[in-house]
């Protein structure tokens, strides 16, 4: 992965790391309970370092009764949602700590460090073993999990977007240098097989005599019991595929969607997890799983489903998935007013136009208020129009409240039919705490989104490769994936930029900020598509404007509501190669008015497109939908 902030990547880990705690890693569960069997007997205080959001800490202090447990993270957020989580019980405390810079206070008998070593420089090691050694009383003892070299090897091949900004090889010689190191000795080690043959090792340092173990079964926390903690401590429900929806006091809303699963769209992740209110699911396509992934079919439905699938060689679910798609669309809808009496829905916030002419009849028989969010294809694509115009029609007539991204978008509603007292602008919001402006790397282009019609990538690249011919050091770094890749590859072929233009793929949210924070300059060439489709307002023009990065674009959709042209970025003309180009070399020579962009746009999204604005605005529309 990309180099970067460490404290930045970490902040943005906790998504992650709440999901591992809900669904019971295998890695950090065999890594637990092997710290727990290794944990000497009697009054003992405990160092967990890279704690996380303290799920270790936790179940440290719940096995061992004598034990106190300070769990020590460097990152703000992670202990934060460990406070949340597990401040109140006995025996443990959390504090935000980088365990090679910052003072630590006392001595202690036991050092965990589970899946930490691998993350501190290898050049950095020499200072960390004293600090280990200062640390460690005479005969205390480190407790250290890390993948092996073997396991190293094969992210980087194949997954190197799952390594950490420092992820280093530690071999069985590297623990024993530990050990001499701290004036220790190996006194346990063994592989174990995770998600492959011995892709980890667990080992034990005795300093000193080794004191006995201590006494008593080892239990890990109910998979139930921490969903209970994670809805009590933060609002929070897991879904069936392990993402997270808002679980609080207030109206029950049904949030119909295609998918949950996944980081593409955080626009929906954020709908999902912080309106206030007790948020169920809908999803799927056609949309019709329920939070556990059960289907709305009956159960002699879904039975009959399976005997049907396994003659076809359809698994069950896409079996379900046929036959709920071919019922007509009355007996859809009775299945949809069904779910929303019996689920006690009070409103249904559909994402995108389509999904909304799906559940409308359902909840107009049910008498349940519907939301509709159009984001940006959905109201402007030539072929949805085509099969959705009635459908959105209908909507329309209903009085539905229609909420769009972009004044365009507002506009383009309106002129399909909506009365504009009923279309309300709520643009996307981006999370302030995790895009801060970083430390640039001057020369480094970047550019995020599917790899679409509408988002023109081989314009993107074409313009780069015009930036080279006045500063030929310059990169550009692209993220995203889509049916016009391999395309767009053949054209850095073919323009001889190999060396300049990297394509990522897919990435994780995470490894989206944590490149954005180190970008020169934000790149988008979105366009009018021949099929019609536009953009809604590019969330990564708001992540870019938070960090602080100045967005060289074109003057399309909600961009142009974002972007001011001269005082937070610079704007061309659809298909305007050479004006882009020429923008984005202009920033790149000039870092002090780069930066003055910059500035001014993370000053804009503060005032104007915050994740939690956005969110009051949704929720305002959606209490208005209720009261009517």
């Amino acid at each position: 992965m990309t180099k970067g902030s460490p404290v930045a990547f970490y902040d943005r880990f906790a998504r992650k790391l709440l999901a591992d705690y809900a669904s019971g890693n295998p890695r950090t569960e065999q890594a637990i309970l092997f710290a727990l069997s290794m944990l000497p007997g009697g009054p003992i205080e405990v160092l967990d370092i890279g704690c996380g959001i303290g799920w270790s800490t936790s179940e440290i202090a719940s096995n061992h009764p004598d034990a106190q447990v300070r769990g020590v993270d460097l990152s703000p957020r992670l202990v934060a949602t460990a406070r949340s989580l597990f401040g109140g019980e006995p025996r443990t405390r959390f504090e935000v700590c980088d365990f090679i810079q910052d003072e630590i206070e006392g001595e202690v008998d036991v050092m965990v460090l589970l899946d930490v070593y691998e993350h501190f420089p290898a050049s950095a090691r020499a200072p960390v073993h004293d600090r280990f050694r200062t640390l460690l009383k005479d005969n205390g003892c480190l407790i250290l999990t890390v993948p092996t070299p073997e396991h190293q090897k094969y992210l980087r091949n194949e997954h190197p977007g799952e390594l950490q900004p420092i992820d280093e090889d530690v071999s069985s010689d590297d623990v024993d240098n530990l050990a001499d190191d701290i004036d220790g000795r190996v006194v346990a080690r063994r592989t174990v097989s995770v998600w492959h043959p011995n892709d980890y090792m667990h080992a034990l340092i005795q300093l000193g005599p080794r004191r006995p173990p201590s006494g008593g079964p080892k239990r890990l926390e109910d998979p139930r019991e921490r969903a209970l903690r994670i809805r009590r401590a933060m609002g929070l429900r897991r879904t069936q595929g392990s993402e997270f929806v808002a679980a609080r006091q207030g109206p029950r809303v049904c949030l119909a969607t295609w998918s949950l699963i996944g980081e593409s769209e955080t626009f929906i992740h954020a709908h999902a997890e912080r309106i206030p209110a007790d948020v169920h699911v809908l999803q799927g396509s056609p949309v019709h799983r329920m939070d556990g992934g059960r289907s709305l079919l009956p159960a002699s439905a879904r039975a009959a489903a399976r005997v049907v699938g396994r003659a076809s060689g359809l698994d069950p679910r896409q079996a379900e998935d046929v036959m709920f798609r071919k019922l007509p669309a009355s007996t859809r809808a009775h299945l949809y007013a069904r779910y929303l009496r019996g689920h006690g829905i009070r409103v249904v916030l559909a994402e995108y136009g389509p999904v909304a002419a799906e559940v409308d009849e359902g909840c107009m028989r049910a008498g349940v208020p519907l939301v509709v969010h159009f984001h940006g294809y959905d109201a402007f694509k030539h072929d949805v129009l085509e099969v959705y115009g009635e459908a959105y029609r209908s909507m329309f007539y209903r009085r539905r409240s229609i909420v769009v991204v972009s004044e365009s978008m507002r506009r383009q509603l309106i002129a399909l039919g909506a009365a504009e007292d009923q279309v309300f602008l709520n643009p996307c919001g981006v999370d302030l705490e995790l895009f801060q402006p970083g430390k640039t790397e001057p020369g480094l282009v970047v550019a995020v989104g599917r790899f679409i019609d509408k988002k023109a990538p081989e314009l993107s690249v074409l313009a780069f490769s015009k930036v080279l011919e006045r500063l030929p050091e310059a990169r550009l770094v692209m993220i995203g994936d889509g049916p016009l890749k391999p395309a767009v590859a053949r054209v850095i072929s073919g323009l001889g930029v190999e060396e300049r233009v990297r394509l990522l793929g897919a990435q994780d949210h995470a490894h989206v900020v944590e490149l954005m924070r180190r970008a020169a300059v934000l790149m988008q060439h979105s366009v009018v598509a021949p099929s019609g489709d536009r953009e809604g307002t590019p969330v990564a023009i708001l992540e870019a404007g938070a960090a602080a990065v100045p967005v060289v674009a074109t003057r399309h959709e909600g961009i142009a509501d974002v972007v001011i042209d001269g005082a937070t970025g610079l704007l061309v003309e659809e298909a305007d190669v050479n004006g882009m180009a020429a923008a984005v070399a202009d920033l790149l020579s000039d870092q002090e008015r780069a930066r003055q962009l910059g500035q001014a746009a993370r000053r804009r999204i503060e005032e104007k497109y915050s994740m939690q604005a956005s969110i009051d605005r949704l929720w305002t529309i959606l209490e208005r939908a209720l009261e009517r």
